[in-house]
């Protein structure tokens, strides 16, 4: 069984993308673009709104309550390879 990978940073990207970072120091894209048709982040249309994204409880919030499950994160992200 894999440990529940937690969210260190997220920077919200262009076109509801997330660039986030787990726990492990591995780092990922997450397109939110799917789940924006459900009632429940409707909110996150607004890219205004989208971009107030942050990490918190091990995972990605916003104001009013809407997160994404972590391992969803983990799970559906393209992983990259960023140099600083």
């Amino acid at each position: 069984m894999e440990l529940l990978r937690q969210i260190t940073e997220v920077v919200p990207k262009a076109d509801y993308r997330l660039l986030v970072t787990f726990d492990t120091g591995e780092r990922g894209v997450f397109d939110m673009t799917p789940y924006l048709q459900y009632p429940c982040y409707r909110r996150l249309r607004d890219t205004g709104y989208f971009s107030l994204a942050k990490s918190e409880r091990g995972t990605v919030v916003w104001p009013n309550d809407e997160d994404v499950a972590p391992e969803a994160l983990w799970e559906q992200s393209q992983k990259v390879k960023i140099s600083i």
